[in-house]
């Protein structure tokens, strides 16, 4: 499990009747806020095959690794009546590192809680610069929204909320889950006739196209808005290596499939359409299997396998068109 722990580092204490700010001063009814989590798959957030292949209803949990945190902590109400969102809360995008080993810190600053209040706490991963938020927000016609988390293609974005914390004397504990935003695909090519593995050794071409280039994370929701004009992305790697890819969590993406270059079926192409429905957090496995024997049904079929969720490293860009 690891510990965010936000310490005070002044004594002077900004009068401001809206503002959460302050420096530690517990005489004045202040709280340190310390949070825990880990990266979580369970049924509730979507992970139904994952959830059930490793036999248990609460899902699983995998180590937070090491990357840096932006959170977000608002004010939803207590014994002054104050609130906060994602505009007026001093609290946003305040950056936390975590080595992957236990150690989380804030980088800078303090985060401090007005005992007997309650809050909402968010958090994503990994953390981008205000600078680089702003950007992301307006190239994709989104300024102002302090809500959007811009992602990309092969990012594996994590999201957390924990709601109505009540800030307690001296030290705020809070749990925090965080999911995967996106899901993981792969694929291998296999022979229908007998099951045999095409090796990308042999030349075998693979194109997978339809997904998306980019999208927004709503940080107050956890849903991905995409749009059907960035899905330019095509895939191909058939070594069965995973790719982390975004999804309309639950809704069917077509993708269409191009195999060329097979083995004893020089000049041949097989195509074929994928009807994928992903759940955010599942990593699959597609087998696709080539018919060469398909004057009267389609000459690729698909196989998918649920799989353990798999730390991809950051490559080449992928091929866009």
């Amino acid at each position: 499990m690891k510990t965010f722990v936000a310490l005070a580092t002044g004594m002077l204490l900004m009068a401001s009747s809206c503002s959460e700010k302050h420096v530690v001063d517990f005489s004045e009814g202040q709280s340190v806020l310390v949070l825990n989590g880990q990266v979580a798959f369970d049924e509730a957030m979507g992970q139904k095959a994952w959830a059930s292949a490793v036999g248990s209803k609460a899902g699983a949990e995998q180590q937070l690794p090491a990357m840096e945190l932006g959170v977000y902590v608002l004010a939803t109400g207590g014994q002054d009546g104050m609130t906060t969102d994602f505009s007026t809360t001093d609290w946003k995008n305040v950056a936390f590192t975590s080595d992957g080993a236990g150690n989380i810190n804030i980088d800078d600053g303090d985060v401090t809680l007005r005992t007997g209040n309650t809050y909402d706490i968010y958090a994503y991963a990994p953390r981008m610069s205000d600078d680089d938020l702003e950007a992301g927000r307006t190239e994709a016609g989104n300024v102002g929204n302090v809500r959007a988390i811009p992602v990309n293609h092969g990012d594996d974005v994590l999201w957390a909320k924990t709601s109505g914390v009540l800030a307690k004397a001296k030290q705020t504990s809070a749990t925090l889950k965080f999911y995967h935003s996106g899901a993981q695909i792969g694929f291998t090519i296999k022979m229908k006739e007998d099951g045999t593995v095409v090796s990308p050794s042999t030349g075998v071409q693979l194109t997978v196209s339809g997904f998306y280039a980019k999208g927004m994370l709503d940080m107050q929701t956890g849903k991905m808005t995409l749009k059907d004009g960035d899905k330019t992305v095509s895939l191909e790697d058939c070594s069965g290596a995973k790719t982390n890819i975004l999804i309309p969590a639950g809704e069917q993406m077509d993708l269409d499939v191009t195999v060329t270059d097979v083995p004893g079926q020089e000049g041949k192409t097989f195509t074929g359409k994928l009807p994928l429905v992903a759940n955010n957090g599942e990593s699959y496995l597609y087998d696709v299997n080539i018919d060469t024997d398909s004057d009267a049904h389609s000459p690729i079929t698909f196989t998918p396998t649920i799989e353990e969720w798999a730390e991809v490293e950051a490559g080449e860009p992928l091929p866009i068109g």
